[in-house]
């Protein structure tokens, strides 16, 4: 592919890099206020588990550019390259599904009812959520592993069939996360617009604290939202056994920017987060 293969690549692992530093950043600052006695939110659970996907699928991208498609690893090392990737993917899409259900939970007015009970015990069950997500995770990543036609396309034992279980795995763990922050951002708009126009008739400017809770919440899951299905699509576009063009090599590109695209949505919804990473670069703009 020539020079258009090496630049992407070199862009690829800008990505790659970029999206591990981020995410780091983000659970070093939520590890160093658990260590300090402060305790984390079901909310900072659910986004240090999404940065620690997010590590892993910038990790197995960078270490699949090096070793996998300059052909310096063999067949175990590809499959281990794909377990992590396809792990990381699908454990990052049902993390954000369930940051999107845990706001839209937190935000809504339940008096009564399954979701007021789940509303009454949040902080007991976004740990269980995140281990039945993670486990979760690890078996659909073991099975599309497994039957990925991509790997497979080479074998013998190749079918159609390895073509239909991977987008049926694919769908599974990637559009219906999507279609949960779909429902779940939509309840939220409706929620803010209500919200808003009662505030109208109280406050006459800022709309209050919870009117720019509703507000920050929203702009959350609607990024959530479009970067969740742009990665689906991505995803699937590679996902069948065909001749890579540079089309493809740029999906892949845009893949690699997932974590780092992903990392920047909490960090501007968290006061904390957004602090210390203003701290860093005060720092940075200040020294000699």
């Amino acid at each position: 592919m020539g020079w258009e293969f090496i630049t992407i690549q070199t862009i690829s692992m800008v990505g790659v890099i970029s999206g591990m530093v981020s995410n780091v950043f983000i659970m070093s600052v939520n590890v160093h206020s658990l260590m300090r006695g402060e305790r984390m939110n079901p909310s900072d659970q659910i986004t240090v588990a999404l940065s620690f996907s997010n590590v892993i699928y910038s990790a197995a991208n960078g270490l699949s550019i090096i070793l996998v498609d300059l052909h310096l690893v063999g067949l175990y090392g590809v499959y281990s390259m794909a377990f992590l990737i396809a792990y990381s993917d699908f454990s990052n899409c049902w993390l954000g599904a369930c940051l999107c259900f845990f706001y839209f939970v937190k935000i809504g007015h339940f008096h009564c009812g399954f979701l007021a009970q789940i509303k009454k015990n949040l902080q007991t069950l976004v740990p269980w959520e995140i281990l039945t997500v993670q486990t979760f995770s690890v078996i659909n990543s073991a099975l599309y592993t497994k039957f990925s036609p991509v790997l497979l396309a080479n074998q013998t034992s190749y079918s159609s069939s390895g073509d239909l279980l991977s987008l049926g795995l694919q769908s599974i763990n990637c559009l219906i996360p999507s279609i949960i922050i779909s429902i779940t951002t939509g309840q939220i708009i409706v929620s803010l617009y209500k919200h808003s126009q009662h505030m109208r008739h109280n406050i006459r400017e800022g709309g209050g604290p919870n009117l720019k809770v509703h507000q920050r919440a929203t702009r959350t899951l609607v990024s959530l939202l479009i970067i969740y299905l742009t990665l689906f699509f991505l995803s699937v576009n590679l996902l069948f056994p065909v001749c890579r063009t540079i089309a493809d090599w740029v999906c892949i590109m845009l893949t690699c920017f997932f974590p780092i695209v992903q990392s920047i949505i909490p960090v501007v919804g968290n006061s904390r987060l957004l602090k210390s990473c203003m701290k860093i670069l005060n720092k940075v703009n200040n020294s000699p």
